[in-house]
């Protein structure tokens, strides 16, 4: 898969949609060295090989859109995508939604806003967690600077969506998150560090879409201190 002339991608994730067999890929990429789009593809699978449909543009509004998530909803058959904003736009998070038939991505859940806390410019991290105990997607955006998690379940009907009700909790180590869904024990979990070689462990337990942090600062580990790039080290959580 490749990005469209003069573009310079910069992140991406990609899924699988196990309802229709195919792949999807979500990036950022550069057409002018200075705005952002966010696209899409979607691609099928024969034997080794994979062919991709036409890339779409989500959203190309904005700079300095580094941070995207994307997710499968597995229930509705869909796919969730979050990302960060431009300093322009207050930095906060959007959500979007989209279908995939084949190879062919339509855009559903008209774009809208998540997280009350900003992050400035490119900084922060976000993701998109299925929650199979409940069936609902989950975002979580980590705004750098604040350190504050915010978490709500998000739904979509008739391209409108709605952010639930939204849990900002306070946490050290606001550099770099990952976050997973625990089916055993019903709770959301998060990884954090500090930039500074230090790992952190979070947990939120759920009722009726309403989450309250169990464990906001529980240190897992640390990382390289004695060497200057520790901070990079530390960047991919």
């Amino acid at each position: 898969l490749t990005a469209q002339s003069a573009m310079m991608p910069y992140r991406s994730t990609s899924g699988y949609q196990t309802t229709g067999g195919s792949l999807f890929q979500v990036w950022t990429q550069t057409p002018d060295g200075t705005n952002v789009d966010i696209v899409a593809a979607a691609g099928t699978i024969s034997g080794s090989t994979i062919t991709w449909g036409t890339q779409v543009i989500l959203n190309s509004a904005e700079a300095n859109k580094v941070q995207v998530a994307a997710e499968y909803d597995p229930v509705g058959n869909k796919i969730w995508v979050l990302w960060n904003t431009s300093a322009a736009e207050g930095g906060i998070y959007k959500l979007a939604t989209f279908t995939i038939s084949g190879t062919t991505i339509t855009q559903t859940g008209s774009e809208t806003s998540f997280a009350t806390h900003t992050s400035s410019s490119d900084k922060g991290s976000c993701r998109l967690v299925w929650d199979s105990t409940n069936n609902q997607m989950i975002a979580l955006s980590l705004a750098y600077g604040y350190t504050t998690f915010e978490i709500a379940a998000v739904t979509e009907s008739g391209g409108t969506i709605t952010v639930g009700s939204v849990c900002s909790t306070a946490v050290s180590g606001g550099f770099a998150m990952d976050a997973v869904w625990d089916s055993v024990s019903d709770r959301l979990l998060a990884t954090t560090t500090d930039g500074l070689g230090a790992a952190f462990i979070h947990s939120w337990s759920e009722s009726s879409a309403v989450f309250t942090a169990d464990v906001t600062s529980g240190v897992i580990g640390t990382g390289a201190t004695d060497w200057t790039t520790s901070t990079a080290s530390m960047n991919s959580s």
